[in-house]
């Protein structure tokens, strides 16, 4: 005859089975802590039933990154990311076009609204050089010296610069150059 602490306690869980792989497990009472009841097999099962639609963050396959581009689920394209993302605004064109773009091709927003990916609102561009151009925003500025109109971006310099039409415009002026600096020691 067995002694009482020899013997082991009644099992008090319950047999189940997994959702995804099928197999049967035994579930103690401590596993529906918390009231979360254990329905997976293992870990493995359980990020399996998660990916994708399965997941209860999905939003429906799209983000918007950080750079404020809306990325898309498209697994299947050449150009996705490891993950099957893609971005919106160059799928659009790419359906437009009815083919896929290449990588040195830019998608340009007329509106500059990232967000908005309206076939109306994109123009495809042969490339980033092109698109750079695009963005670059000129306006005319009167010379210091004489007064001609000046076409310059508005990126190119300092506001406080005073801007010339010319060198000569620039020596009349007086402002220095390097060449008055090297006269000048």
């Amino acid at each position: 005859m067995k002694k009482e602490q020899d013997m082991a306690p009644p099992r008090t869980g319950e047999n189940r089975t997994c959702p995804v792989c099928g197999s049967e497990f035994y579930a103690v009472p401590s596993d529906d802590r918390r009231g979360h009841r254990r329905t997976y097999c293992s870990m493995t099962c359980r990020a399996e039933a998660y990916k994708g639609e399965g997941n209860p963050k999905w939003r429906g396959g799209t983000f918007v990154t950080a750079s404020g581009y809306r990325m898309i689920h498209l697994p299947g394209h050449p150009h996705s990311d490891k993950a099957g993302y893609y971005e919106e605004h160059r799928h659009i064109v790419e359906q437009r076009i009815g083919r896929t773009l290449e990588p040195t091709e830019c998608v340009h927003h007329l509106n500059h609204d990232r967000l908005d990916n309206r076939p109306e609102n994109l123009q495809l561009m042969e490339s980033w050089a092109e698109h750079q151009i695009a963005h670059a925003e000129y306006r005319d500025e009167p010379c210091g010296t004489c007064a001609a109109p000046v076409r310059r971006s508005k990126a190119h310099r300092r506001k406080w610069q005073r801007v010339f039409c010319s060198r000569s415009c620039a020596a009349a002026a007086g402002s220095v150059s390097n060449a008055a600096k090297a006269g000048a020691r």
